[in-house]
C-alpha cells in the first residue's frame, strides 16, 4: 500500500513539473513598474529606464520561480521529501513512540534533501548562460549581473512553499500514523522555522556559488562541505560528553537523554540561521556590486554572525544549569504524579499521557502484588543516561553519583512496548528487594539461580495472555551479539537496552526456564504458595531448585555461573 501511494505521489510531482515545464508561463516583458505584459514587445522592452533595476527584478523573481519549481533537480528534491513523508510518516511512523517535540525537533533534517536539490537547481538556473553558451546575448540585455543576481534571490519562497508543504503533509500523516505523544510546545515553532529557514539559505547558497563558482560540479562540493561541517559541529564534544557549539550546527545533534533535560536555545539558532542567510545573499551580491549599500549590509551580517553566534553557543548560565541539575538530582520537585490505589506515576510536564499509559499498563501488576509485598511504590522519570553527557555547568551542580540512584522505580521516556516490558520487569524486581533500574555502564548484580527472581518474573506477568507470559520470561538476546550468545546473553530476560536502558539483574537460562514453568500453574495455587512462604522465598539464599521443589515442578539442572558484565547497547 505503502508503494502504491508512493508511485502515486511521484506520478503527481512528474505531472505537475511537465506543466510547469509546457506551460511555464508566457514570455514577459518589463516596465518601469515591474507588471509583467501578456507579450514582450519593443515598446515595453524600451521602458526599462534607470532607477527601474527593482521592478526588473521582481519581474526576474518570477520567471525564474518558475522556471526553478518546474526544474528536474527541484522535483527531484520534492520527490526525496515524499519519501520520507511516506517512509516516516507512514511506513515507519507507528515505531515512534515518543514526545512529539522530538519528531519536530528533527525538521531541518527531515527538510534536508530539498534544500539540497535546492542548491542545485538555484545553481543551474544562475549558471544558465555559461551552460548554454549565450554569454554574449546576456551580455546585449539592459539588465545589470547584479539586477539578475538579485532576481534569482527572490526565487527563495518557491522551496519556502515546498517545505511548508512538505512539513504539512508530514504532520498530517504523522498524525494519523504515529504512536508519538504529549503536547507540542511553543519552541518546536523555532524548530520548523529553523527548517524553512534553510530553505531560504539554500537558494541564497546556489546563487552565492553559481556566482563565484560557475562550473557544474561547484553546487555537489558545496553541498557535500555544508554537510560534512554542520555533521562535525553537530558532534562536537563526542564520544560521551555534551557542548552547545553544536548548536552552530544546521541540524543540531542531541544527546541520547531526552531533550527535557536540556536548554535549547531554538530562538537563538534560528536567528543564527537567518545570519547566515543574510551573509550568504551579501557573498552573492559582491560579486557584482561593490557599492555602499551592500558593503554595509556585509559588516552587519557579520555583527549579527557574531552576536548570534555568542548566543547560540553561549554555556548555561548560572540559573539555567541549577534547573536541570534540580531536574536529575530532584525530580520530585519538577513532577506532578498521577495517583492510583496500586501507586503513584510521576512524570515531568508533557509527558502526562506517557504516565497514564504506564498507569494503565501496569495496573494488574500492581493490583496483583502478593498480599506481603511492600506497597507504595513510586514509579517517576528518572535520568538514567551518563551524567557525562550533561553540560559541564550541570555536572559541576550535582551530587555524586550514589546519591543520585534513589530508591524510585524508572518510568521511561518512551512508549515503546519493551519500555513496558522493563517497566513490569522492574515493579517485580521492586517487590522482591531487588535493583529495579541501573546507570549505563554499570555491571548488572547477578542474580543466577536465586528463587527471588523467577518470584519477580512471576509477578511482572500478572494480566498477561499465557503467551506473552511466557515471552516476557524468555530470553531477548541482542541482535547485534556475537554467535552463538553467551550463557550471559542466554539468561537474560530484560528486554533491548538501546530502547529501555540497562538491565540492573542478570538471570541464567536455568532460572527463565523455571519462571515459565510456574507461569504454566494455576495462578491461584501460585499466590498461596508465594502468600505463604514470601520472606524464605524472597530470601537471597532460597535457591530456584528449592522453588522449584515447593512447587512440586521438575528441576531445570545445573545453574550457569555468570560473572557480571555490562548489558548496554550496542549500537
Amino acid at each position: 500500500m505503502e508503494v502504491i501511494a508512493l508511485l502515486v505521489l511521484v506520478g503527481i510531482v512528474a505531472l505537475l513539473r511537465s506543466k510547469l515545464q509546457r506551460d511555464g508561463g508566457p514570455d514577459v516583458g518589463w516596465s518601469a513598474n515591474g507588471g509583467p505584459t501578456e507579450q514582450a514587445t519593443s515598446a515595453s522592452a524600451a521602458a526599462i529606464e534607470r532607477g527601474s533595476e527593482r521592478a526588473v527584478a521582481r519581474a526576474l523573481g518570477r520567471v525564474e520561480s518558475r522556471r526553478l519549481a518546474g526544474g528536474f533537480s527541484f522535483s527531484l528534491g520534492i520527490t526525496f521529501s515524499l519519501l520520507i513523508v511516506v517512509l516516516f510518516g507512514i511506513v515507519w511512523a507507528a515505531d515512534f513512540e515518543e514526545r512529539w517535540e522530538n519528531i519536530w525537533l528533527n525538521a531541518p533534517i527531515y527538510a534536508y534533501p530539498l534544500v539540497g536539490m535546492t542548491i542545485v537547481g538555484v545553481h543551474a538556473a544562475v549558471t544558465r548562460e555559461r551552460r548554454d553558451g549565450t554569454a554574449e546575448l546576456f551580455a546585449s540585455c539592459p539588465v545589470t549581473p547584479a539586477v539578475r543576481t538579485v532576481g534569482h534571490l527572490r526565487t527563495a519562497w518557491v522551496p519556502v512553499v515546498a517545505v511548508v508543504a512538505f512539513l504539512a503533509l508530514f504532520g498530517l500523516a504523522s498524525i494519523s500514523q504515529s504512536s508519538a505523544f504529549g503536547s507540542i510546545p511553543l519552541r518546536t515553532a523555532g524548530d520548523v522555522l529553523a527548517a524553512l529557514t534553510l530553505a531560504v539559505g539554500a537558494t541564497f547558497l546556489g546563487v552565492a556559488v553559481g556566482r563565484w563558482a560557475p562550473w557544474w560540479p561547484a553546487p555537489i562540493v558545496a553541498i557535500v562541505l555544508v554537510a560534512v561541517v554542520s555533521s562535525r559541529i553537530s558532534g562536537i564534544g563526542e564520544p560521551g560528553h555534551w557542548s552547545q557549539r553544536r548548536q552552530l550546527s544546521t541540524f543540531p545533534r542531541y544527546p541520547d537523554y531526552d531533550p527535557v533535560f536540556a536548554i535549547r536555545p531554538v530562538w537563538w539558532h534560528l536567528a543564527w540561521l537567518v545570519a547566515l542567510c543574510a551573509a550568504t545573499a551579501v557573498v552573492a551580491l559582491l560579486h557584482d556590486r561593490r557599492d555602499r549599500l551592500v558593503t554595509t549590509a556585509g559588516g552587519i551580517t557579520v555583527v549579527a554572525l557574531l552576536v548570534t553566534g555568542v548566543g547560540t553557543s553561549r554555556p548555561l548560565d548560572e540559573n539555567e544549569a541549577e534547573l536541570v541539575a534540580s531536574m536529575v538530582a530532584h525530580p520530585e520537585r519538577h513532577q506532578d504524579c498521577i495517583e492510583r490505589v496500586e501507586g503513584s506515576f510521576c512524570t515531568y510536564d508533557g509527558f502526562e499521557d506517557l504516565g497514564r499509559m504506564f498507569a494503565d499498563e501496569l495496573e494488574p501488576v500492581l493490583a496483583g502484588l502478593p498480599a506481603a509485598a511492600p506497597d507504595g511504590i513510586v514509579m517517576r522519570q528518572l535520568f538514567d543516561d551518563r551524567l557525562e553527557e550533561l553540560d559541564p555547568e550541570v555536572r559541576d551542580r550535582l551530587p555524586s553519583t550514589a546519591q543520585l540512584t534513589g530508591a524510585d522505580v524508572n518510568l521511561g521516556y518512551s512508549s515503546h512496548p519493551e519500555v513496558f516490558d522493563a517497566s513490569r520487569i522492574s515493579v517485580g524486581l521492586w517487590a522482591v528487594g531487588l535493583p529495579a533500574w541501573a546507570r549505563p555502564d554499570a555491571s548488572v548484580q547477578v542474580i543466577a539461580g536465586e528463587a527471588r527472581g523467577v518470584i519477580a518474573l512471576w509477578i511482572a506477568a500478572r494480566g498477561l495472555a499465557p503467551e506473552d507470559a511466557a515471552d516476557l520470561a524468555s530470553a531477548h538476546p541482542d541482535p547485534n551479539a556475537a554467535d552463538p550468545p553467551t550463557a550471559f546473553v542466554l539468561g537474560m530476560a530484560w528486554p533491548e537496552p538501546c530502547e529501555v536502558g540497562p538491565a540492573p539483574v542478570a538471570w541464567a537460562r536455568q532460572d527463565l526456564a523455571a519462571a515459565r514453568a510456574l507461569l504454566a500453574l494455576p495462578e491461584p495455587e501460585v499466590r498461596a504458595g508465594i502468600d505463604e512462604d514470601w520472606a524464605v522465598l524472597t530470601d537471597p539464599d532460597t535457591t530456584t531448585a528449592e522453588l522449584m521443589d515447593r512447587f512440586g515442578l521438575p528441576s531445570v539442572g545445573p545453574i550457569d555461573e555468570l560473572q557480571p558484565e555490562v548489558w548496554e547497547c550496542t549500537y
